[in-house]
């Protein structure tokens, strides 16, 4: 397979740079780093060349997993979920889900944009966003486990079928029905109550709660010559105590208030017979079954406080990977010279503090320089007090540290920052901005430019725009500036420094240093967008609702010379411009016109004799019993057309 190949030349390579085998060298050659961290989709080496394209392209994901855009790798049932399992979102592109063919147990959406799994499908719930999965229930065959309701719309889990429950899950109650139950055998480890319909769990049966609705699973009548399964224990009621709850078994606690033993409580019964679980430990009294955790740690739980006294517990010995303290108690061998303080001793003695001189770190852990506490080594040059030494001598001569697996070191030595915080939130972790540097981390389709200095990227359509988006000013260089190829809806100064939006070109005010955007015989050629219109002397666009508006936008004047007709003026198709009145030089949007509101000086503009809304090929319409006339694309439900 292609991934064994190079897994095999990774080796070579290792072997010859220095690296133990399993082991991948950085292209570097600061740093060894594991194989399996090789297109993991989370940088390890400084240099990022674990994460290159070219190399994880090439690569096989573990166990079939498919392979992000990032070089992530998921489990193939993720892709096309609906969710953004990747974290850039490649593994959900719409292009790759329509041409996808879902995992073995998922079915595809019809919109095929979507896999679900095939019990979500006509289970009663839109799981797919086009509600595709609700759709011809009647000819779909229920999963295995799950059973079609009579009427053929919903599959539901066969746990469901005759439980008993109130409310039925079939729309038509057809899994709490006379007919199905009857005749329906309970399946799996279930026992049918003597009303010959309902089916509870072997585990429900005399355990002091009612599941039947005839109260039959709790009469021991019916349940005599009963024996409980392998590993189970059998109460004296006939309850059988699942083997997940043995620990329940002689715990000195009464069953009645709660707990998971028998519920006449005769697990608390024959106790100097039974054998307590491995880590568990037997009290004096030869009654009780203490977790081991709870002996000698100060706190009596022992009836007979036997578990506090030391001459219990002489000759123990502890476990692989603990420590057995000086009063006999075991704890965990990393918990041994970590600083704890008088209260917080994790032997109850304190002795796992004592002689911290004398004690070496285990693998994976780091001696402060006062040689007494322990820290683990992914703490070791973080940047943070938090878990380090008391000391401070963790972040001390860190240029010469060797990073946690699972840390990055920055550009300058100064840190070891952890891997999923590089190149993932845009906010630097390292003094030196390195983790966020865009030569490393790159650009992304919404801010596709770098910035020199390497601290950021920036939006297209804000380079050369006149602002500095870059921290170094580079999006705004004149030598980048010179070649910048505006985008879309932008327009390039004649000075090529410069990229302003088209909508202010010729817009009676400069916004170019070189003051092009509003040279003459540019404008005069100049074409006005949609929505505005050209100025008399043809050197300036304004917008159309602004003529005739008793303000002067023209430099010309020319919007206020209003003795032509304005009837002609089109803003677009249902925005005409209309005079006041002959003796007004006054225009409004033809829209104000006859709407019950006096917009012209001497209310021209709702004169009835004006108001013939044909002329204007308009729509006469009431609302309230007033007459208006609007454009047909205007109309609303709550008004009445004429």
């Amino acid at each position: 397979m292609c991934s064994l190949l190079i897994l095999k030349t990774g080796f070579q390579v290792a072997l010859l740079k220095g690296c133990i085998i399993d082991q991948w060298p950085c292209a570097d050659n600061k740093r060894c780093i594991n194989l399996n961290h090789l297109c993991d989709g989370l940088l390890h080496c400084t240099d990022g060349s674990d994460e290159e394209r070219d190399r994880c392209a090439s690569m096989e994901c573990p166990g079939n997993g498919w392979r992000c855009g990032n070089n992530k790798c998921i489990e193939t049932t993720l892709v096309c979920d609906g969710r953004d399992s990747c974290g850039d979102e490649s593994d959900e592109n719409i292009d790759l889900c329509h041409s996808w063919n879902c995992s073995r147990g998922f079915w595809k959406c019809q919109n095929g944009k979507h896999c679900i799994p095939q019990e979500r499908v006509c289970n009663g719930q839109i799981n797919c966003k086009d509600g595709s999965d609700e759709v011809n229930c009647e000819d779909w065959t229920c999963v295995e486990k799950y059973w079609k309701c009579l009427d053929k719309s919903k599959c539901i889990h066969y746990t469901n079928v005759c439980d008993g429950y109130r409310y039925p899950e079939c729309d038509d109650e057809s899994d709490e029905s006379v007919e199905v139950c009857q005749n329906m055998p309970c399946i799996g480890n279930s026992w049918k109550c003597m009303d010959k319909k309902t089916c509870v769990a072997e585990d429900k049966i005399l355990d002091g709660r009612r599941d039947c609705p005839d109260n039959s699973d709790e009469v021991l009548d019916y349940h005599l010559g009963r024996t409980c399964s392998e590993g189970e224990y059998q109460c004296d009621n006939l309850q059988c105590i699942s083997a997940d709850h043995l620990a329940e078994i002689c715990d000195g606690r009464d069953s009645m208030f709660g707990w998971l033993g028998c519920r006449d409580d005769s697990d608390e019964a024959h106790c100097e017979e039974w054998t307590c679980l491995p880590d568990y430990w037997k009290c004096a009294d030869n009654i009780t079954c203490l977790p081991l955790i709870k002996t000698m740690n100060g706190n009596p739980d022992c009836p007979d406080e036997s578990d506090e006294m030391i001459i219990y517990h002489i000759g123990r010995s502890c476990k692989e990977g603990q420590f057995k303290c000086d009063n006999t108690r075991c704890i965990r061998a990393e918990d041994v010279c970590d600083g704890s303080i008088i209260g917080h001793y994790d032997c109850y003695d304190g002795s796992d503090e004592d002689h911290c001189e004398d004690w070496e770190c285990i693998p994976g852990f780091w001696k402060c320089a006062d040689n007494i506490q322990c820290i683990s080594t992914e703490y070791v040059c973080d940047g943070s007090s938090k878990y380090g030494c008391y000391d401070g001598s963790d972040e001390v001569n860190c240029e010469n540290w060797e990073c946690h697996e699972d840390y990055w070191k920055c550009a300058d030595n100064s840190k070891c920052v952890n891997v999923n915080h590089v190149c993932k939130y845009g906010y630097a972790n390292c003094d030196d901005k390195s983790d966020e540097h865009n030569k490393l981390c790159g650009c992304t389709e919404d801010k596709p430019w770098p910035c020199i200095d390497g601290d950021g990227c920036v939006e297209a359509n804000k380079v050369c725009d006149g602002f500095d988006n870059c921290n170094d000013k580079s999006d705004e260089f004149a030598d980048v500036c010179v070649k910048w190829n505006c985008t879309e809806q932008l327009w390039k100064c004649y000075d090529k420094l410069k990229c302003v939006p088209v909508n202010v070109v010729c817009d009676g005010m400069t916004d170019c240093r070189d003051t092009s955007d509003e040279y003459d015989e540019l404008c005069v050629a100049f074409n006005c967008l949609q929505g505005t219109v050209k100025c008399a002397d043809g050197k300036q666009c304004i917008d159309n609702y602004t003529i005739c508006d008793n303000e002067v936008h023209c430099s010309d004047a020319s919007d206020e010379l209003c003795t032509a007709p304005c009837l002609n003026i089109h803003l677009d198709e249902k925005y005409i411009i209309k005079r006041c009145s002959e003796q007004n030089d006054m225009c409004f949007p033809v829209d104000k016109y006859c709407n019950g509101i006096a917009d012209c000086p001497y209310g021209s503009d709702e004169a009835n004799s004006d108001c013939s809304c044909s002329d204007w090929n308009l729509v006469a319409c009431k609302l309230n019993d007033t007459l208006f006339c609007i454009h047909p694309l205007w109309m609303d439900v709550n008004q009445t057309r004429m």
